[in-house]
């Protein structure tokens, strides 16, 4: 690729930082997301303990994305528990059920997994350090 200027070289090379940044963030919440799904669902007798659980792993997920790749990192995680959460809670492979539909449990986790996801986006929540 060839450039005119100086300015157009950072700009590209932003961009492409920017979208590294953004990949890095997707691959962390669809990693994140399918565990927090089924860590939702607790085999326990408690349910409210796995939806405790599963809220913890989303929240130091996106610490962790927005730490290692900044505000597209928290964009691409955000977008990755998304995707991963209503995916397989609308969409489930193979005929294979990870909600119960009575579960209120699992009515609350559709909302609050990407919710959850969203903090990390949140000025307060990112380090002064960038």
């Amino acid at each position: 690729m060839i450039f005119r200027s100086r300015k157009e070289q950072k700009a590209h090379r932003r961009g492409v930082v920017s979208l590294f940044n953004f990949c890095i963030g997707l691959i962390i919440g669809l990693f994140a997301g399918p565990v927090a799904l089924v860590t939702h669902a607790s085999p326990l007798q408690y349910p409210w303990i796995g939806l405790i659980f599963a809220a913890a792993l989303v929240l130091v997920g996106g610490w962790f994305a927005s730490e290692a790749a900044g505000i597209f990192g928290s964009l691409g995680y955000l977008v990755g528990v998304l995707l991963t959460t209503l995916g397989f809670m609308y969409l489930p492979f193979a005929g294979d059920v990870t909600a119960l539909q009575t579960s209120i449990v699992s009515r609350i986790w559709v909302f609050a997994g990407p919710i959850l996801a969203c903090i990390p986006l949140s000025p307060a929540f990112r380090s002064n350090s960038r």
